[in-house]
């Protein structure tokens, strides 16, 4: 992987050098720092048990599996085994009867948890890393594999809280003001071109099959049919955005609250 990592750096550097506008080495180098720990079990070790307690703290109704340290090393990790089926596996939910709302909001609760109160979170939530644990007819969520985490310092994490917010609502201004606080630099000036893509990409999604089956245009067009107010309200952000108690526009003196679980306001 090492060798790999070398190799595709030689390639974006040359691709850089002839077209500047494609200038990936940011992003590698970003990308190959976290390739890198994820290699190392003692990391993942760490990872996990951080996440472990954080949702049990929070009272979050998810499980994530003990890993035992004394018998795992940079090469070998030891967990404890926890029962489930894979969350994409329809027969498997419709067989236990799952409440696929509720099993939704509480894997939405856990991300959103991690991404913003907490601001340290796992970047390959893939559901190849959720399983899905059924006791007393009560589904939740196993999530796994912490290898690859960041950790947001404060004002990241609440910049970036502000810009899913901004998108929203449709607030331009705190939008722009999102991205200043997280350094994001843009070689255009076009916040209605940027709100459309934002609130696009966080839409609601079809799943895999259907869009095969239907064509994106249809799922699009489909979309575009929904009343404005619901075509962004994905099960991720309707949790973060329904317990938002209040806020107030950027350019306002006053505070707003953090788009999360409730928590305390945090100076604007």
């Amino acid at each position: 992987m090492r060798q790999d990592l070398r190799d595709l750096f030689v390639i974006v550097d040359w691709v850089a050098y002839f077209e500047p506008q494609y200038n990936f080495l940011p992003v590698l180098d970003e990308w190959s720092k976290v390739a890198e720990r994820e290699l190392d079990f003692n990391n993942e070790t760490a990872n996990s048990e951080r996440v472990r307690q954080d949702m049990a703290a929070a009272g979050l109704d998810v499980v994530v599996p003990k890993i035992h340290a004394d018998y795992s090393s940079e090469r070998v990790i030891v967990m404890d085994f926890a029962k489930g089926f894979k969350v994409t596996d329809q027969d498997m939910l419709d067989a236990h009867n799952v409440d696929r709302e509720a099993l939704l909001r509480r894997i939405c609760q856990a991300f959103a948890y991690q991404l913003y109160v907490n601001g340290f979170f796992n970047c390959d939530p893939h559901p190849g890393n959720i399983l899905v644990q059924v006791e007393n007819g009560i589904a939740r969520p196993v999530l796994l594999d912490y290898g690859m985490c960041r950790e947001l310092q404060d004002d990241k994490r609440l910049a970036f809280a502000q810009m899913i917010y901004s998108a929203s609502i449709m607030d331009f201004g705190s939008l722009l003001g999102s991205f200043d606080k997280m350094g994001l630099k843009l070689k255009r000036l076009d916040p209605t071109e940027d709100m459309k893509n934002i609130r696009f990409v966080l839409r609601d999604t079809a799943p895999g099959t259907e869009m095969r089956k239907v064509g994106f245009v249809s799922c699009r067009r489909r979309w575009k049919t929904l009343p404005r107010a619901h075509r962004f309200r994905p099960l991720f952000f309707r949790f973060t955005l329904d317990l938002n108690t209040q806020h107030q526009s950027s350019n306002s003196s006053s505070t707003w609250h953090n788009v999360a679980i409730g928590i305390q306001k945090v100076p604007g």
